[in-house]
């Protein structure tokens, strides 16, 4: 195979707080990928970034996407580029460092083959379909959220302890960093990906955001400082989450306590621990775990190593809009000061 046939292209979409992000993105990548175009504001972090990659720097995203086909477009901002623009006329797998839409607006109407609100990630997705039940890459392209918690080496390594922990009875997830590590946004979307697999949709659940900001914000885009969240699920399963994006190192851990054991989950590895407190499998976490570059750096390295057929295809809308639902909850509660339900969002995403 030649270096050509080797090597996948980018493009990118950034803003100035995120170019030396991408850029120390795509120096964990090395000669795997090659970058084509560079879009973004005109702004000096960004333009820094064309230059120092050699490429073309544009402000127009559509223009960008129709006149530098790539295989991968990574996103990292939503600042002037929005869903159409990324998932319209083009087969690229897009990489998005935050979520894609910030309101039910943003997202496309539901299927009209609708199934039950709250499925645990199992909403209705009426596009193609592979084997296992795996949404199929369509002609427009397949949406990856990175670096998502469970395509982490400690998520990968503990595989499904399902049989081993029983019955889910509490379920706890903290993110923490800096800002240049993914939003508050992002930190909140991720940690509901990695619960609702798990538990279904919560009933309730009550936040409260605390740090630099006077008020809470009405957009989720607009949130940053420490956010704590407390929620009642199904079955008398409780979960917690801890996210702040002003919060020194970066890190990620998962805690899932079972009526027969108790899984532990970090970036890079995990323990499992029976119901009595002895330990049945784990594997060491790195001293020195992987920054939130390297992270997503890993699960594209990924990516590449797949067939193009079995790669993350496009997020179903409707589990999209179920974490979109809990973070919009958090939001509010947050604002109110009172228990919200996300369960009540998505039925008005359903009218």
């Amino acid at each position: 195979m030649s270096k050509e046939e080797e090597t996948a292209t980018v493009t990118i979409w950034t803003d100035p707080d995120r170019a030396q992000l991408v850029g120390a993105v795509l120096q964990q990548m090395g000669p795997g990928v090659q970058p084509i175009c560079v879009g973004g504001p005109r702004m000096a972090p960004v333009d820094q970034l064309a230059r120092d990659l050699n490429c073309p720097h544009v402000d127009d995203p559509r223009k960008m996407l129709r006149e530098w086909p790539a295989g991968f477009v990574l996103v990292a901002s939503m600042e002037g580029i929005d869903r159409e623009d990324l998932l319209t006329g083009h087969g690229a797998t897009v990489l998005m460092f935050e979520p894609m839409a910030s309101d039910f607006d943003h997202l496309p109407p539901p299927s009209p083959h609708r199934g039950s609100i709250g499925g645990g990630g199992q909403g209705v997705y009426s596009g193609p379909v592979q084997a296992g039940g795996v949404p199929a890459a369509t002609p427009e392209g397949r949406l990856v959220f990175v670096p998502a918690f469970e395509a982490s080496p400690g998520w990968q390594a503990a595989a499904d302890p399902g049989d081993v922990l029983g019955e889910v009875q509490m379920i706890g997830f903290g993110s923490f960093g800096q800002p240049t590590d993914g939003s508050l946004f992002a930190r909140l979307y991720d940690a509901w990906g990695a619960i609702i697999d798990h538990t279904g949709l919560p009933q309730q659940v009550h936040a409260a955001l605390t740090g630099p900001l006077g008020n809470v914000p009405d957009d989720p885009r607009g949130m940053t400082g420490h956010l704590g969240a407390h929620a009642t699920l199904e079955d008398g399963c409780q979960a917690m989450v801890q996210a702040s994006d002003r919060a020194g190192r970066f890190g990620r851990f998962l805690h899932m306590v079972g009526s027969q054991g108790h899984l532990r989950v970090g970036d890079t590895g995990y323990r499992l621990d029976d119901a009595a407190g002895q330990t049945l499998d784990r594997v060491e976490g790195d001293p020195h775990p992987p920054n939130y570059a390297r992270l997503i750096a890993l699960q594209w390295s990924k990516l590449l190593q797949r067939p193009t057929g079995t790669t993350q295809a496009k997020l179903p809308a409707a589990r999209e809009a179920e974490l979109l639902a809990c973070c919009l909850a958090c939001l509010l509660s947050a604002r109110t000061a009172n228990p919200e339900s996300p369960r009540k969002m998505l039925e008005l995403w359903w009218r």
